[in-house]
């Protein structure tokens, strides 16, 4: 059974990205704004979708309910019924987060692996594996100059990399390619301003 989350907030105002918006979309969107701050802050201090792992089961299904509900009238496009739910879903957000705190949950620590490594270049390339990557809005604020990944994604590369070597794998999607020049030494990736650009290369 998939897990009841909220839903993002659809910037409906923005007029470029939602050219069609109506009146009802626009309020609903800025009434679940306030809910959407808070639920910000719920998963900062707990880590995605985990609050409700902590709390009693009767609490976490009836926060459920009050999600389904809100998520409901969003897709309804019903002004008062979203900011209703909102404050519903917001005063469930707080008695959660008292309930985890009561009982002593652990809280989000955004722990992280960090190694850096020193390339050919000089120079170096310092990044962080987290060991809970629903804890990433966390590891990120307490470690914004790190490129983070996840436990999951360092599994998936290693295991590209062990068990089928990258010419291999170029040849069975390119059958008929072939090298025929290899470019100057290029800078360093940018990894921190999110990797090379890929203009030119297709």
């Amino acid at each position: 059974m998939k897990p009841q989350t909220r839903q993002r907030r659809p910037k409906t105002s923005d007029r470029l990205l939602y050219p069609d918006a109506n009146a009802a979309d626009i309020q609903c969107s800025y009434g679940v704004a306030p809910f959407d701050r808070v639920a910000t802050e719920m998963e900062l201090k707990w880590g995605i979708d985990r609050l409700p792992a902590l709390v009693s089961p009767a609490m976490a299904a009836k926060y459920g309910a009050a999600m389904a509900h809100l998520n409901d009238c969003i897709g309804k496009q019903l002004p008062a019924e979203c900011t209703a739910a909102a404050e519903n879903c917001i005063k469930g957000l707080r008695a959660m987060d008292a309930e985890a705190t009561a009982n002593g949950a652990q809280q989000a620590t955004g722990e992280v692996i960090e190694y850096e490594l020193e390339l050919p270049s000089g120079e170096p390339f310092k990044f962080g594996i987290m060991a809970d990557d629903r804890e990433w809005q966390t590891a990120k604020a307490r470690r914004p100059e790190l490129v983070l990944f996840s436990m999951r994604e360092a599994a998936l590369a290693l295991h590209a990399y062990m068990t089928k070597p990258l010419g291999d794998e170029l040849a069975a999607h390119f059958p008929d390619a072939k090298v025929t020049a290899i470019k100057p030494k290029r800078p360093p990736v940018d990894y921190k301003n999110g990797g090379d650009s890929l203009e030119g290369l297709f």
